[in-house]
């Protein structure tokens, strides 16, 4: 085997260029056929040439060109995402396991968030299908129409998460949004609360919209009541949860219960609470959705419904990877939700 500085004594000293599989066959002492089988299919190399090539790219810090790779294949065994956001650990979790899982079969994720802008998701397909993704991973069921006929008119597959619909016909995987909701509303309606108030996230977010539409009719389903007055929004995040509470606290007659549309709303909630000087749960109880890590080590613990947002990011990745590998899969997976009843909710005072 030859080492870094034969190959410098070889070539210009004035050359600044990335190493080639050239360099690497010359500093292990194989062929360049040799280097390319190294890299690509390693099993088929005697050990010994396989510990030069190894040794070599080290020494040379080489990376295979993808580009060159993916002309010669027609794989570029990258997948794309486009998310809300990555601010809130749920969305990150997601990411995370489906990068993940995609990594163990040699995948590369590209990850770009649209804000909750539509006409911006469609530009990050348009580019992603530009890099040559071979698959998209998207987030929710309502899309821009010619989003999803772009992907089916292109045969490029793609998943629809954080989303369940019986009836489309692209594979979905998600969690039963108004099942949710209803633990919630079993659960304090059992205790005893009638009297409801809700903070919820944006309306331009599916999820946070769906939930505020299903906090209203389950709570008018069992004869509870939540007065129009007792409904707040706002964006996703702990602000949200302070100015809210502190609005429905002041109120004449406010709720005994307050449902919060995300974890991160409810622990704003409950600072405004502390601050106050309104115990929680003895004046109020405060419910929250997704069972952020942070939430079971609050004081008071949050009474929260978990969604396993690890497990649904690597759903998708085996989802994707089936599609492009050409295996038809099933079309509808719905992940359990749990509700974890702990400090925050009680029997409302008398």
């Amino acid at each position: 085997m030859n080492t870094v500085s034969d190959l410098s004594n070889n070539d210009s000293p004035a050359r600044r260029r990335a190493p080639s599989v050239k360099d690497v066959a010359r500093l292990a002492g194989v062929s360049i056929a040799t280097v390319s089988r190294a890299l690509s299919r390693p099993e088929m190399v005697r050990s010994d040439k396989l510990l030069a090539v190894k040794e070599a790219v080290q020494q040379l810090n080489y990376v295979a060109h993808g580009a060159g790779r993916a002309l010669s294949s027609g794989r570029t065994q990258t997948i794309g995402a486009i998310l809300p956001t990555l601010n809130h650990a749920i969305f990150a979790n997601t990411a995370f396991a489906l990068q993940k899982r995609l990594a163990q079969d040699g995948y590369l994720l590209l990850v770009s968030c649209n804000e909750y802008d539509g006409s911006a998701e469609r530009e990050m397909v348009r580019r992603l299908i530009e890099r040559g993704v071979e698959g998209v991973v998207l987030l929710g069921r309502v899309h821009e129409p010619d989003v999803l006929a772009l992907l089916e008119n292109l045969q490029i597959p793609y998943v629809l998460t954080w989303a369940l619909d019986p009836a489309t016909r692209a594979p979905c995987i998600g969690f039963d949004n108004r099942k949710a909701v209803a633990l919630i509303v079993d659960h304090l309606v059992k205790l005893g609360h009638r009297r409801f108030g809700t903070i919820v996230g944006p309306n331009e977010s599916e999820w946070q919209r769906e939930r505020a539409s299903f906090i209203r009719a389950e709570i008018k389903q069992r004869n509870a009541h939540i007065a129009a007055s007792h409904i707040v929004s706002g964006p996703l995040d702990y602000d949200t949860g302070q100015r809210g509470m502190r609005k429905l606290m002041q109120d004449p007659n406010p709720p005994t219960a307050v449902i919060c549309g995300h974890d991160i709303i409810a622990v704003g909630a409950l600072t405004a609470c502390h601050k106050l000087g309104i115990s929680v749960p003895n004046e109020v109880s405060v419910t929250g959705f997704e069972d952020l890590e942070i939430t079971q080590h609050l004081q008071p613990a949050l009474t929260t419904v978990h969604f396993p947002a690890d497990k649904l990011g690597g759903i998708a990745g085996d989802y994707v990877l089936q599609m492009v590998a050409g295996d038809h899969t099933a079309s509808y997976f719905e992940l359990p939700i749990e509700l974890r009843v702990r400090e925050t909710t009680a029997q409302p005072k008398q």
